[in-house]
């Protein structure tokens, strides 16, 4: 309805921004092609008509690929959120928190599909948030979650409905460098041939499935969204691999078993090894273990192809030994295919104090 637009309805030339400070829903009955879209404020949903309509960019030669892009979160201190259901947002950049000092949001729920053809950036120089939802959809040629010191980003994955699965499938690889991906129960990513590549500051989370390689070169995680525990070694606080939930380490929570999960792996998982020429960080593994009246239950990584092992492995007591005691002498907290016999073990392993 070309009443609701200011100036002008959107055609293929056109760069259209939502900026009311609200939330509000838009309804698109047809396709729209644009040059590009930016949310700069507020919190509008677009409710398509069926799920084969997309608002997309240009498919113009004559439109630079930089000019086809969503932005999300442009104007420091003001948050921006967009909403997709029931059709497919499509553009060549997603930039979710694209400058410094920015937020934004992209919440992707049942029928909803978000698209880029190049390169899906969660928390680019601001704060980026991205969920796909019961459902919701993402492709992306590449994926990248804080791209710049200072940025931070936030990818969960994931479905409250044992119908529905969210899926964010992407061509070369997912690397998490400042923040966290989260694939949670009904969640999965496929990211195969090249997957997903944890830095000093990146942590991967969940109880869903990759497909695809994992590379775990994340510092320990010792912050991971909560506050660390007192005593807690003070260098482990950025990033790594954490099935199930997060929660800090190098001691005890006793926060009970809700964080604890399974995270399966299709592909070949390394855990990298301190080394000289990358640096002084190497990969870690943080788990929960925890006492019921049904037995020992800890966190799990399944890896349904080889792992190469090496960094750190921490564990934290979701339960209080004191009151029931933990055999540790047996916790298969990562099976695999197979383990690579140059690189069979942790390097070093923080466990809890026992009474």
């Amino acid at each position: 309805d070309a009443a609701n637009w200011c100036r002008q309805s959107p055609v293929t030339a056109t760069s259209i921004e939502f900026g009311l400070p609200q939330s509000y829903a838009v309804t698109l009955p047809q396709t729209r092609e644009v040059r590009n879209i930016t949310v700069s404020s507020g919190f509008p949903t677009l409710n398509f008509s069926s799920a084969t309509q997309q608002l997309r960019s240009s498919t113009s030669l004559s439109i630079p690929t930089s000019e086809k892009f969503l932005r999300v979160g442009t104007t420091q201190g003001v948050p921006a959120t967009l909403g997709i259901l029931n059709g497919s947002v499509a553009t060549a950049l997603g930039e979710i928190g694209f400058g410094a000092g920015t937020t934004g949001t992209v919440l992707v729920g049942q029928g909803g599909k978000l698209v880029s053809t190049t390169e899906l950036c969660v928390g680019c120089e601001g704060n980026g948030t991205l969920l796909l939802e019961s459902g919701g959809l993402a492709v992306s040629q590449k994926a990248i979650i804080g791209k710049s010191a200072g940025s931070t980003g936030l990818a969960t994955v994931e479905s409250l409905f044992p119908a529905f699965t969210s899926n964010w499938t992407v061509t070369l690889g997912v690397d998490v460098k400042n923040g966290t991906l989260a694939v949670n129960p009904g969640g999965v990513i496929d990211a195969a041939p090249i997957g997903v590549v944890l830095y000093s500051g990146g942590s991967l989370t969940g109880s869903g499935t990759i497909n695809g390689p994992v590379t775990n070169f994340g510092a320990a995680a010792g912050f991971c969204g909560v506050p660390p525990l007192a005593g807690a070694p003070s260098i482990h606080r950025s990033g790594g691999l954490v099935p199930g939930g997060a929660l800090p380490v190098g001691g005890q929570s006793f926060q009970g078993t809700s964080s604890i999960g399974t995270l399966t792996i299709n592909g070949v998982y390394q855990q990298i090894a301190a080394n000289p020429d990358l640096g002084t960080n190497s990969g870690s593994l943080l788990v929960e273990v925890a006492k019921t009246p049904q037995g020992i239950v800890h966190d799990r990584i399944v890896v349904n192809g080889s792992a190469t092992l090496g960094g750190g492995l921490f564990v934290t007591l979701a339960s209080d030994p004191a009151v029931d005691p933990i055999d540790f002498t047996s916790l298969p907290v990562l099976t695999a295919n197979s383990i690579d016999a140059q690189r069979p073990n942790f390097d070093i392993a923080f466990m809890p104090a026992l009474p």
